[in-house]
């Protein structure tokens, strides 16, 4: 499980042709200003069986309000996804445990034979999802979390390797389309962003892209070689330079055979 960030009102930069008398009667001021600036956070997660969980989109805005205007094209008969909100836009403590029973565990439970079986759950160790209510939760309903170590997540984490990136691409190509066919006029709302994010999602969460990502990993099939080959790599081009003192010892990064002698214990 990851999150990814989406902010809207950015000023959009795309160089356009108009008349003078358009400049003059104010009608561009949404090409080169927009004030609604906003966050919205999707957490997402894949499993081994090659699929995803429906997104769990929370929106900045008031705590517990969504509000109906902005799901206007979210169509609950061919789409699954979850919504939320929260002052900032960003997960907290409630958000974090809400997404573990309102999806995860409902969309897992039926692949570990009803809860019978061990679920693993891999995240990075935000507070949100890294707490003792939302662990004591795992803990009583067989569910195994596992932390990645700081700062390894662009190496061990299959959605920050394979799927953020296309996920960003296809927003990106989606919001260029969006843009052309409103000229810049109209500033993007929470309104539009649902129909402009189911779109990138379906073309980058796929099959293959998840696939790839545990690949790449060395998480499925499990071969810590893949990503350890790659820390030799990098430390071959750029060594560590020596140092006396313990304190730099201590922040100089683990060297591949460490972390081979980890991943070995």
């Amino acid at each position: 499980m990851d999150e990814k960030g989406f902010l809207m009102g950015v000023i959009n930069k795309t160089k356009r042709v108009f008349t003078l008398n358009l400049k003059k009667q104010g009608k561009l001021l949404g090409a080169s200003q927009d004030g609604s600036r906003s966050w919205i956070t999707f957490l997402a997660c894949i499993c081994q069986d090659l699929t995803s969980l429906p997104p769990f989109l929370i929106y900045q805005g008031k705590a517990g309000q969504v509000q109906d205007s902005w799901l206007t094209e979210f169509d609950p008969e061919h789409q699954s996804a979850f919504f939320t909100t929260s002052e900032t836009g960003w997960t907290n403590h409630e958000l974090g445990k809400e997404w573990l029973i309102g999806v995860f565990d409902r969309f897992t439970k039926a692949k570990a034979r009803n809860g019978r079986d061990y679920r693993l759950l891999i995240t990075d160790g935000h507070s949100s999802h890294i707490n003792m209510d939302f662990l004591d939760w795992c803990d009583q309903h067989r569910i195994i979390v596992a932390v990645f170590p700081p700062h390894s997540t662009h190496r061990l984490q299959p959605l920050d390797v394979s799927l953020f990136s296309p996920l960003s691409t296809a927003y990106t190509d989606q919001l260029v389309q969006w843009t052309a066919k409103t000229q810049g006029l109209i500033n993007l709302s929470k309104r539009e962003f649902w129909t402009l994010f189911w779109s990138a999602f379906e073309a980058s969460f796929s099959p293959e892209n998840i696939a790839s990502g545990w690949r790449r990993t060395g998480l499925l099939p499990f071969d810590p070689e893949v990503v350890l080959s790659q820390i030799a790599k990098v430390e071959e081009e750029d060594p560590d330079t020596d140092s006396d003192s313990a304190d730099s010892r201590a922040l100089q990064k683990p060297t591949a055979r460490e972390l081979r002698r980890l991943v070995d214990n």
